[in-house]
């Protein structure tokens, strides 16, 4: 499995969690996926990664909804 192509899936998962599962009008979800990475010593670009890194805020207006997906 290539984690690359798994951690994009993530990420659009994401993204559809926020614009399907929540009311934009009184509970306003944000998903930011600010951090991708694979690890330093992976500099060849024929190789695939062991791993990779997420990271990223989900900032809401609604404190129940905070709690849910936090």
């Amino acid at each position: 499995m290539d984690p690359v192509v798994a951690a994009a899936a993530c990420v659009a998962s994401l993204q559809t969690l926020a614009s399907r599962e929540a009311d934009p009008a009184t509970e306003g979800v944000v998903v930011s996926v600010t951090r991708f990475n694979t690890p330093r010593e992976s500099t060849a670009l024929n190789v695939m990664p062991d791993e990779v890194e997420l990271g990223g805020t989900i900032p809401t207006l609604a404190l129940t909804l905070s709690l849910t997906v936090g």
